[in-house]
């Protein structure tokens, strides 16, 4: 059964990392699934990239730290925090084109 990134993430959320980037925080609830999600590659800048519709370039990480169970990837922008009429100010909607990766 193929489950998803949102499926396995105790925790998937993301922010803004100043104001032209946002970073995107998957937390685990145990080894076995960060594991998992580390091997399958689900983050790497290229999957990510097709994600967010982005240049490979624009991405950066994953970083994973086993220690905190989490990953981190960071992706450049469309607009400005300051922009008013950015769609999303603080970045916290941004998760949602991962989440539903699938992870074998």
């Amino acid at each position: 059964m193929t489950r998803t990134l949102r499926d396995i993430a105790e925790v998937l959320r993301s922010k803004n990392a100043g104001p032209f980037k946002v970073t995107v925080d998957v937390l685990f609830a145990n080894e076995d699934d960060f594991d998992l999600v580390e091997a399958s590659g689900v983050l790497q800048p290229e999957i990510v990239a097709a994600a967010y519709k982005v240049n490979v370039d624009e991405v950066t990480g994953p970083f994973f730290q086993r220690a905190a169970l989490g990953a981190k990837v960071t992706i450049l922008k469309r607009s400005s925090a300051q922009d008013p009429f950015c769609p999303d100010l603080l970045g916290a909607s941004q998760h949602i084109p991962i989440a539903d990766l699938e992870i074998g």
